[in-house]
Parts: structure tokens; sequence; C-alpha cells
């Protein structure tokens, strides 16, 4: 369905380890979904906001895949880098957990609903779309708080600093593009706020 593709779902975990890294990202095409919500400027300033939107969303799209290209090759150099990054996601798991979300049950939750939600039509399609939003909003919201643990990042910050080190052999320019990413999500983000803006400010005149 539009805005959470199913390689989305399918790759949380692997997302949640480049957020550990970098930025914690949106999923793909959240941008465009924005853009298309009827929120924001409108004439010329709403196609010129959507067509920012879009360039940005393809630059932060553009990055993850170098980025995530980079640390794939770091980690097949790394048998001892990959079972730390396994042994962070577990230690995230526990932690979702705590925070009232079962990591697995809920991924296999949205991808039932997402292949319902491929077919479905009208006011059971919205009904799909809502139930998979809460359950994603959930997910995210577990993960963002399990992120802020103290012992999620501690061992965060160390699979941080060992995998900059591997993916600076790979390719020494890395710690640039992780920081590239950074400022390419800020700018997605600060054109969304800007596009949902006008709408909040027109509704309080």
């Amino acid at each position: 369905m539009h805005g959470f593709p199913q390689r989305w779902i399918s790759g949380l975990f692997g997302a949640a380890a480049l957020a550990l890294l970098a930025v914690a990202l949106p999923p793909q095409g959240q941008a465009l979904a924005a853009g298309n919500s009827g929120g924001g400027s409108s004439g010329s300033d709403s196609g010129d906001l959507k067509a920012q939107l879009k360039e940005t969303q393809q630059r932060v799209q553009k990055l993850r895949r170098r980025i995530a290209s980079i640390q794939h090759k770091a980690k097949m150099a790394n048998p001892d880098l990959r079972k730390e990054q396994e042994k962070l996601k577990d230690l995230l798991k526990k932690h979702m957990r705590s925070h009232g979300v079962q990591p697995e049950d809920t991924l296999a939750k949205m991808r039932k609903i997402h292949k319902k939600m491929e077919k479905a039509k009208g006011s059971a399609a919205k009904s799909l779309h809502q139930r998979y939003g809460r359950l994603s909003h959930s997910f995210r919201q577990a993960q963002s708080q399990a992120i802020k643990d103290p012992e999620v990042k501690k061992a965060r910050d160390t699979f941080r600093g060992h995998m900059l080190a591997a993916m600076k052999k790979i390719e020494p320019d890395s710690e640039h593009l992780t920081q590239a990413l950074q400022k390419a999500h800020d700018r997605f983000q600060a054109l969304i706020r800007k596009n949902f803006a006008p709408a909040s400010a027109s509704a309080d005149d």
C-alpha cells in the first residue's frame, strides 16, 4: 500500500541497524504520501514544495542505498561485526518488549495486513490502512524508546564505532556520507513540517 512498501516491513530491523549507526529514517515513500495528502500550501508553492520533497526523498534513498552497500561489504569482511549487530538487534527487541510491543508478532501482523491491503478497496482498504498505521506507529515508538535506553545506547555506540571503522576500510568517505544522510533527513523532515504548517495555520484563523 502507498507509503508502506513490503521491503520496508521485512527490513525494519535492518533499517533499525542503520538508524543506530546514523539517523532514524521514515519509510520510503512517506514524502510523496505526505505531498499527496492534501495539506500544506496551494498553487505553485505546493507544486514547488512537492518537487523539493521528491528531490530530497530521492537523495535520502540514494544515500541509504550507498551506505547500506558499504555496510554490507564491511559486514561480509568482518564476521564478528555481524555477530555484534545480531546481539544489538536482540537487545533492541528485548527493550521493545519492555515497552509493550512484541516485535516479531507485530511484523507478522503488518505483513498479513499488507497483503490484504493490496487487494482491498473503499472502506475496507481505509480500515486496513488505519490498522497498519497503528501497528507501524506502535512499533516505531517502542523502537525509539528502546534506542534511548542506556544499555542499548552503550551497545549502539560501541557497534557504531566498530561499524564506521570497518566501513572506512571499504570507503574512506563513509563518515561524510552518514553526515550527508543526516543532513538530507533533517531537510526531509523540515519540508514535511512546512508542507503541513500552512494548513494548520489556516485552520486556526
